[in-house]
């Protein structure tokens, strides 16, 4: 994957084009790094828009996580 080309690919796209063809790309593979933050939030909601199987989280962890985002991380 070359950042350049990409980038010029994608210099006019929305970003639901760009996660489309990312889903499109990497299927299964495909997998979203989040610290929950409010843009992360966005994204994820973009993506579970766009996909209705299941989408791979992985947890950044910034030193901190509020108690509600651990139980919503359990229950799921």
């Amino acid at each position: 994957m070359d950042i350049t080309n990409l980038n010029e690919r994608f210099k006019n796209s929305s970003a639901q084009e760009i996660l489309k063809y990312f889903l499109k790309e990497y299927g299964d593979k495909a997998a979203l790094s989040s610290s929950f933050g409010a843009e992360d939030q966005v994204i994820t909601d973009m993506l579970l828009r766009l996909e209705k199987k299941q989408i791979y989280l992985h947890l950044i962890q910034r030193g901190f996580i509020h108690k509600h985002i651990v139980l919503w991380m359990l229950l799921t």
